[in-house]
């Protein structure tokens, strides 16, 4: 008797491509995310950087958020240097990008990534930084 193995491919994207721009988004097929394609035009505190999200209207869209750390870093390409990003994403390597995700112990920080080498740190809610907004696909 002959086994037939059948290979479900059906959670990888068309083409093996992970991403997929559309119009000022991009589809994330590996996480299930659509980002934002472009950070913001200006540097903004954390709480700042939460209402930009929140209040963000793009692509139809009203239910936009500031990503947990591992999301923004799911975008990060450490085989990349300025911008450490992957294709089609226009994120600002000048500065540093907010997270949501705050710190246990100091509830004045969150996590921050640069996206110019990739790297990510603390930084105080007070300073001013950048955002990319994220939402389920």
């Amino acid at each position: 008797m002959k086994k037939i193995v059948i290979l479900a491919l059906f959670s990888l994207p068309l083409f093996g491509e992970r991403f997929e721009i559309v119009g000022d988004t991009i589809k994330d097929f590996e996480t299930g995310l659509l980002w934002q394609r472009e950070s913001s035009s200006n540097t903004m505190n954390w709480s700042s950087a939460v209402s930009y999200c929140k209040n963000l209207n793009l692509a139809g869209y009203s239910n936009w958020r500031l990503p947990h750390i591992d999301e923004l870093k799911s975008i990060v390409n450490y085989g990349a240097y300025n911008p450490a990003t992957f294709n089609g994403f226009k994120l600002k390597t000048t500065d540093w990008h907010w997270s949501s995700t705050k710190h246990n112990k100091y509830s004045s920080d969150s996590w921050i990534v640069y996206f110019k080498d990739g790297g990510d740190d603390w930084g105080y809610q007070t300073s001013d930084d950048f955002a990319v907004c994220v939402r389920d696909l």
